[in-house]
């Protein structure tokens, strides 16, 4: 079983997840032509998110660079992005055992009627893993690595039912949960943020939803046009030449179309496997549903997400740069905050002034969380083999810094593992 996790984890999310799908298309009953089908489309989907999401990042990283250079700013942690982090999670020789105790977890919630959620989205399971690893850096102790993964797994999947109706308002997407540690744990500091500008007298009329700029603003408001002046702007003021300032322009103004395209494809071969699911638990449990655990990415392009999203990347620069304690330079995973956005965007119903007032706070969290990580994920990447760049010392992953509060139970477990 665990040869089948290494082979599974070397060929990538593109080509783990339609394996994965096809699998689970035919559990629940679906004929091998249609899960065959809707596994492809999906992998198509998340392939060409991705190449979406890297397009954008090639555009961003350097104008954040020389944004960074160009404020005098000394910041040591380099943000080498999520690969680093996923190489550290299911590099180790017991990521393994830590992925079957997850996925056995979800299976023992599920028959004890504990969760909706089925978790097909094993590729993902790095991201406890990735706490596990780092408990492990502390401890020495692979059972206070499974411990951290599973608790945190197991919270992650509670919060994937619980925000699944209000994502499925907003969204509408049938049949999915989201148990993304990046998306639960940011959309912690969401409900409480949201409730205070709700009790906040003038501040809680304020509503910038995208319709509203549209009308106000015409064709400037799109997003489209929002992608294309933030692009300008940001490296306007990096001082780049003006042939990079007119082509990351044009790439961010083309990721805001094409992302949303990329998710409606991944969307087309979601929807029997939902479908597929709920008829199947309604003949083996009836009244019991059954919600398929997805990537985050599947509402990563929705208007209002990637508004924000693109929004906040400058704010994300100039925090770096002036909060106090923080020494990580985002780069990498700028694209990433995409991810952390997507509950704040259901809870406030798209209105952009909510969404980034609380984006703001959240990006405090996670850089202060990617800084405190930055030590553990530097030693743990150099024993797996991953490729740091020469003349970079210490890395982190910027989006991993989102998993704030699972960065929490990871180092009071660990501090009690400690003690013994």
């Amino acid at each position: 079983m665990m040869k089948v996790f290494d082979v599974l984890t070397q060929l990538g999310p593109v080509v783990m997840l339609p394996i994965i799908i096809t699998l689970f298309g035919l559990l629940f009953r679906l004929s091998f032509g249609k899960a065959l089908r809707a596994g492809v489309t999906i992998g198509v989907g998340f392939a060409g998110i991705n190449i979406v999401i890297g397009y954008f990042w090639g555009a961003i990283a350097p104008v954040a660079e020389a944004l960074a250079k160009n404020t005098g700013s000394t910041l040591t942690v380099i943000d080498l992005g999520w690969p680093s982090a996923a190489a550290v999670a299911w590099g180790s020789s017991f990521a393994p055992i830590m992925a079957l105790a997850l996925l056995g977890a979800n299976v023992l919630m599920l028959v004890l009627n504990w969760t909706k959620t089925l978790n097909v989205d094993i590729w993902n399971f790095w991201g406890v893993m990735l706490l596990g690893q780092i408990a492990y850096y502390h401890t020495q102790s692979v059972g206070a690595a499974i411990m951290v993964s599973v608790i945190v797994m197991v919270l992650v999947i509670f919060l994937a039912d619980r925000t699944r109706n209000l994502l499925y308002d907003y969204f509408q997407i049938p049949g999915v949960s989201l148990p993304h540690v990046f998306t639960q744990c940011a959309g912690l500091i969401a409900y409480p943020v949201n409730w205070l500008l709700d009790r906040i007298p003038g501040i809680n009329k304020i509503n910038w939803s995208p319709g509203n700029i549209q009308k106000k603003y015409g064709v400037i408001g799109e997003p489209l046009m929002i992608g294309l002046v933030v692009g300008a702007v940001l490296s306007a003021v990096a001082r780049m030449p003006y042939q990079t300032i007119l082509t990351t322009a044009m790439s961010l103004a083309a990721s805001m179309v094409l992302l949303p395209r990329m998710v409606s494809i991944l969307m087309e071969g979601l929807v029997p496997i939902a479908d597929a699911a709920n008829e199947f638990m309604q003949k083996k449990f009836a009244g019991r549903e059954v919600y398929i655990g997805m990537d985050s990415a599947i509402v990563l392009g929705e208007t209002a997400n990637l508004t924000t999203a693109v929004l906040l990347i400058p704010i994300a620069i100039v925090l770096a740069i002036i909060l106090p304690g923080n020494k990580t330079l985002p780069l990498a995973d700028l694209p990433a905050i995409g991810y952390m956005t997507i509950i704040s965007v259901a809870l406030c119903r798209g209105n952009l002034f909510r969404t980034l007032v609380i984006g703001t706070v959240t990006l405090v969290a996670v850089l202060w969380t990617a800084t405190a990580m930055a030590p553990a994920v530097t030693v743990l990447a150099r024993q797996v083999g991953f490729a740091i760049p020469e003349g970079t010392n210490i890395i982190t992953s910027f989006c991993t810094g989102m998993y704030w509060f699972g960065y929490l139970i990871q180092e009071a477990i660990s501090k009690l593992f400690m003690l013994f």
